[in-house]
C-alpha cells in the first residue's frame, strides 16, 4: 500500500455513454476542442497502482456523480485603462452605499431617541 501511485480517470459524457479523456496521476486536466455554448457532463474515478513481485495491479474506486458544465467563449481581457475606470466606478458605488447606510443609521437613531422621549414623557406624568 505504501508507495503505491494514485491514478485518476476522467470521463466525458458523449450522449448516454462516457468516453475516457484522461488517465494519469495529475489532479487537474484541461479539456480542449469543446464546442462553445454546449453542456457537457464529466465524472472522475481514483485508483491505486501497486507494484509488487507478481506484477502491476490496479484497484479503482467508484466513479463520482457526474457534474454538468457549459463551455463558453472566452472574452478578451479588457485593457488596463478599462480596468481603472471600472475600479473607480466601483469605489464610487461603495461610497454612495456607505453614505446611504450612514444616513439610514442616523435617521433610525433620531427616531429611536424621539420615541424614547415621548414614552418617558407619558410614563412619568
Amino acid at each position: 500500500m505504501k508507495g503505491d501511485s494514485i491514478v485518476y480517470i476522467l470521463q466525458l459524457a458523449a450522449g448516454r455513454e462516457f468516453d475516457q479523456v484522461y488517465k494519469g496521476p495529475e489532479t487537474s486536466f484541461r479539456l480542449t476542442g469543446l464546442q462553445t455554448n454546449c453542456e457537457y457532463r464529466v465524472r472522475v474515478c481514483a485508483g491505486r497502482q501497486s507494484q509488487d513481485s507478481t506484477g502491476s495491479q490496479e484497484l479503482y474506486g467508484p466513479y463520482s456523480p457526474s457534474t454538468a458544465f457549459s463551455s463558453q467563449k472566452q472574452e478578451p481581457v479588457p485593457p488596463c485603462a478599462d480596468l481603472t475606470t471600472e475600479l473607480a466606478e466601483t469605489k464610487k458605488t461603495l461610497r454612495e452605499e456607505r453614505f446611504i447606510a450612514i444616513v439610514l443609521l442616523c435617521g433610525f437613531a433620531v427616531v429611536a431617541i424621539l420615541f424614547a422621549v415621548v414614552i418617558q414623557y407619558f410614563v412619568i406624568k
